[in-house]
């Protein structure tokens, strides 16, 4: 884990979209999709849900939202 990646997790949450964050911290989705996807692998879960209407933090994401 590394600064970039709580960073983009961070501004994912407030946006609440990836799409949305994306366009703010000026990367491509994809980009910022598999960074997100490194640090679920590497902390063994998962972060956020996705749906239609966005991005939502689980228990263990709002926990790391805290601490970041």
């Amino acid at each position: 884990m590394d600064m970039r990646q709580l960073k983009y997790f961070v501004e994912i949450v407030d946006a609440g979209s990836l799409s949305k964050a994306a366009q703010k911290l000026y990367i491509a989705q994809p980009s910022l999709s598999q960074q997100i996807a490194g640090l679920e692998t590497e902390l063994k879960t998962k972060l956020l849900l996705r749906s239609a209407q966005g991005v939502t933090p689980t228990t263990a994401g709002s926990v790391l939202y805290k601490h970041a």
